[in-house]
């Protein structure tokens, strides 16, 4: 619970608009990258988000088995 509210932005945006690229989640937060990529981290560290390799692009997206618990913490 503590990463859901440490990430809330983040993780607010791959509620309503996933899968995303580490590129469309930097447009949308004007974050540096380096930054993004910790955050992302640490996120599939606890299995939150999850990466779907898919051709040649690298996405990202909410493990479905956390949407409640989220939307829950979040108070969605």
């Amino acid at each position: 619970m503590a990463a859901i509210r440490r990430h809330d932005e983040l993780l607010r945006l791959l509620i309503f608009q996933q899968p995303l690229s580490a590129a469309e989640l930097r447009e949308e937060f004007y974050i540096p990258k380096d930054r993004l990529q910790r955050s992302l981290r640490q996120l599939m560290s606890v299995n939150i988000v999850i990466r779907v390799d898919f051709e040649s692009h690298t996405l990202y997206a909410i493990n479905g088995s956390y949407n409640t618990l989220i939307q829950h913490t979040l108070k969605l």
